[in-house]
């Protein structure tokens, strides 16, 4: 576990869940990426939680699309 902020733990997990879709992996994607939304608020970032929830849309999207 990761013993840092909260900005940098939104960052890590929008990272991984970047990784995850590009790998198909869209449920996990949206774990991660939700993880990182938390995250961005705790620590008071609209950027970045913002950025996180339009990684889910573009998610959702490539679900919907049957996007790989």
């Amino acid at each position: 576990e990761l013993k840092k902020d909260d900005l940098p733990l939104a960052r890590a997990h929008w990272m991984l869940g970047a990784q995850q879709l590009s790998a198909g992996a869209y449920d996990s994607a949206i774990a991660s990426f939700q993880r990182s939304v938390e995250f961005a608020r705790a620590a008071q970032s609209e950027g970045d939680e913002l950025l996180a929830r339009g990684d889910i849309a573009i998610v959702n999207l490539c679900r919907s699309e049957g996007t790989d």
